[in-house]
């Protein structure tokens, strides 16, 4: 029985979800045990044609779920769309341009089989090798307060459990900013598995990469609105130290975010 559904969504990346992909379906337990679902987010660049081309086999077989949406609904919508079209019990949701690393996938499916919670953060390493964030030795169970304090432990490859997260995990009006629809899964069902087992290899300083360069930039007001909602909803579980982070940064988005808009506004 099938268990786990990789996530991918893409938004013009034809040059490089193949190597997300291949990092995928090359694992030795894939075709018993798990599904790709691409969400491809109104891309430009004829990605669905090069999925179709190129993957037609596996989509045939139903290994690679193609769902092509009409309107750019941005990452956590589009992620809510993959989540929403898995039918299995596990969601991991990868970018279009990070990878699986090699033989991992056996391990993941025993921190999953072995857990009942509802959300599993597994560990990164970068292009270079380089471990991404603090490093702890065993698997820790964390609460709401624990994940707020999260950032200090580094980029993560997320697996949510569908069997116990019925609705949709993110918000897409924010068209990002998942880190508040983990704290709500988190605040709602009490604990999530910060697992130590590294996974996924996160390309930090691809070009395209949505969250870079003028894509930032333009998500600027969102974000701001992202740090306040968490403010709003989790201010409670924080430190002063968190509380007057997420503040700083609320307001120093808003403020480059306007600016922003007030210069395209006028060219």
């Amino acid at each position: 029985m099938k268990k786990i559904s990789f996530v991918i969504t893409s938004y013009n990346r034809k040059k490089l979800i193949s190597n997300t992909i291949e990092s995928i379906i090359s694992q030795i337990l894939f075709f018993d045990l798990c599904e790709i679902i691409i969400v491809d987010d109104a891309s430009t660049d004829n990605t669905v044609d090069y999925l179709y081309l190129n993957y037609k086999e596996y989509i045939d077989n139903k290994d690679i779920k193609i769902i092509s949406l009409e309107k750019n609904l941005g990452v956590s919508g589009a992620k809510n769309e993959g989540y929403i079209n898995s039918t299995l019990e596990w969601v991991v949701f990868i970018d279009s341009d990070d990878q699986l690393l090699p033989n991992i996938l056996e391990k993941m499916i025993n921190v999953l089989t072995n857990t009942s919670l509802p959300l599993v953060f597994f560990r990164c390493i970068d292009q270079n090798n380089n471990f991404i964030g603090k490093k702890f030795n065993d698997n820790k169970t964390i609460n709401i307060e624990e994940y707020l304090e999260y950032t200090s432990y580094g980029e993560a490859l997320t697996a949510v459990n569908k069997n116990i997260v019925k609705e949709k995990p993110y918000i897409t009006e924010l068209r990002g900013y998942e880190g508040i629809g983990c704290s709500r899964i988190i605040n709602k069902f009490g604990f999530a598995l910060l697992s130590n087992l590294v996974a996924r290899i996160y390309f930090v300083d691809g070009m395209d990469r949505l969250s870079v360069s003028s894509g930032f930039l333009k998500r600027m007001s969102l974000l701001s609105k992202g740090h306040f909602l968490m403010l709003k909803e989790f201010g409670k579980f924080m430190t002063f130290k968190n509380k007057f982070f997420y503040l700083i940064k609320a307001i120093a988005y808003y403020v480059v975010g306007n600016i922003y808009n007030f210069i395209k506004g006028n060219k």
